[in-house]
């Protein structure tokens, strides 16, 4: 049978609680290190997909919307047969995480929301401006050019040889979907907004996690969350910045998994020595089977 060329392309793999992972903005395998842990993929129901315009998934059109990108977070949560599933936002897909939370409160079991962007917290004039210098440099320049500001400028000139030591090949992709973070991603961010009466709705549980070094630009951010969400529970990682999922993915692991299996109500588990995540090195199922650093929209 055909592919329907309109569907995301989708993943899942293993069995359990269902858990969704909302790939961020610009690096679509930035939460690849953190699904090959076994702590996660072997005792939990690991589901994830291209956001629209990344990987093999439609383009994106028209302006950037996380309303929208809500709505087909939940049909991929139907085409993936999953009435409700813990959900697992980073960067970008945090304020994801929380529209599907806010629209479909019914679907969401809790939340793990790993570095929250700056840009609703105070004193996110710095962060905001950034973005938007990103957008007319991709505007009048082009998206290489864009692409060449943000990470050349945050991570140094050789910034593809860093991630691809992560993940091979990663910076390739990163070079292929920048056109959706520049166009589509970063204006969805900058017109996000979530004042408190409407965070008052989300009754879920929630873990927050930050890197313990995540940098100036986020130094509001904890407070301003916490706030937001009183029931929200912080564990920082030590010696981890804004990209903390990406390069401390086994503490991250360990602490998603101990707060999934309490809301649950099972026993921890003793976390095995490797896995191979869900990176289409397992099987896949649907219509179609990060980096160092980070100052922006993801």
């Amino acid at each position: 049978m055909a592919r329907d060329p309109g569907a995301l392309d989708v993943w899942s793999d293993g069995a359990g609680e269902p858990l969704l992972l909302l790939r961020t903005a610009l690096s679509a395998q930035h939460l690849v290190p953190l699904s090959r842990q076994p702590v996660l993929g072997d005792h939990f129901r690991l589901l994830t997909y291209d956001r629209r315009g990344y990987g093999a998934s439609p383009p994106a059109q028209g302006p950037g919307s996380l309303a929208r990108e809500a709505a087909e977070a939940a049909t991929v949560l139907d085409d993936l047969g999953a009435k409700s599933a813990h959900v697992l936002g980073d960067s970008y897909s945090v304020a994801l995480a929380l529209e599907l939370a806010l629209a479909h409160p019914g679907r969401v079991r809790s939340l793990v929301l790993i570095e929250p962007p700056p840009a609703l917290a105070p004193g996110s004039e710095r962060f905001l401006a950034v973005n938007r210098q990103l957008m007319d440099i991709y505007e009048s320049e082009g998206v290489d050019a864009a692409l060449e500001t943000f990470l050349g400028g945050m991570d140094g000139p050789d910034w593809r040889a860093a991630y691809d030591g992560v993940i091979p090949g990663i910076s390739r992709r990163i070079e292929r979907d920048a056109s959706a973070f520049f166009a589509h991603d970063i204006p969805a961010l900058l017109d996000w907004s979530l004042d408190p009466a409407r965070a008052a709705r989300i009754d879920c549980p929630v873990l927050y996690l930050e890197g313990a070094e995540n940098g100036p630009l986020f130094t509001t951010v904890h407070d301003w969350l916490l706030e937001l969400l009183p029931q929200a529970r912080p564990v920082s990682i030590p010696g981890a910045g804004h990209s903390v999922s990406f390069t401390h993915p086994e503490e991250v692991a360990v602490a998603t998994a101990a707060f999934l299996r309490e809301q649950a109500g099972v026993a921890a588990v003793t976390p095995p020595e490797s896995s191979s995540g869900l990176d289409g090195s397992r099987a896949r199922s649907g219509p179609a089977a990060g980096r160092p650093s980070g100052s922006t929209a993801r």
